[in-house]
């Protein structure tokens, strides 16, 4: 296990996730495939599963699953899909949603897409949300969704930290 730390002491300075990940890329560095996870989240799936998908496909990958609660899309990613899996389009905390198909903040890039995110970061767009970043990828690259089956819980707030102990708690 390597830290590495951006240097920033506080909210207003920090970097951004997607320009974090570009200086774990730089000074890991990375040399091959990397799997991200969203820290503020707990799940209950197989990893395992999502990356045989990758394999099987040969892309990059994001995950999904179907939410029917209109307003849960409204604050999170969503994603149409072709039959086979490939994403059409990404949309952001979008007002209305074109899909049931919600994306937490699991990827798995190919090492061949990492240095896009240079590209990204330096054209001037979001350095902040992983979220930004797929739409960007879609017009240069496929990428593929995975969608896993049980349960996934977002920890970033009180109300949702709360949400998450009472559901583990009977486990």
């Amino acid at each position: 296990i390597r830290c590495l730390s951006d240097g920033t002491r506080d909210n207003d300075r920090r970097l951004g996730a997607l320009a974090d990940l570009r200086l774990v890329v730089i000074e890991a560095p990375v040399d091959d495939d990397l799997m991200v996870l969203g820290a503020d989240n707990l799940f209950d799936f197989d990893l395992s599963d999502f990356a045989s998908f990758f394999h099987r496909v040969g892309a990059d990958c994001i995950t999904t699953h179907r939410i029917d609660d209109v307003e849960a899309l409204r604050r999170t990613g969503v994603v149409e899909l072709a039959d086979d899996r490939r994403v059409l389009s990404f949309e952001e905390k979008p007002p209305s949603p074109k899909s049931h198909f919600a994306v937490p903040p699991f990827y798995l890039y190919t090492q061949a897409s990492l240095p896009l995110l240079d590209e990204y970061l330096d054209s001037g767009e979001n350095p902040d949300a992983p979220g930004h970043f797929i739409p960007w990828l879609l017009q240069r690259r496929p990428v593929y969704a995975y969608e896993f089956s049980g349960h996934r819980y977002d920890i970033g707030s009180h109300e949702s930290y709360a949400e998450a102990c009472r559901a583990f708690a009977g486990r």
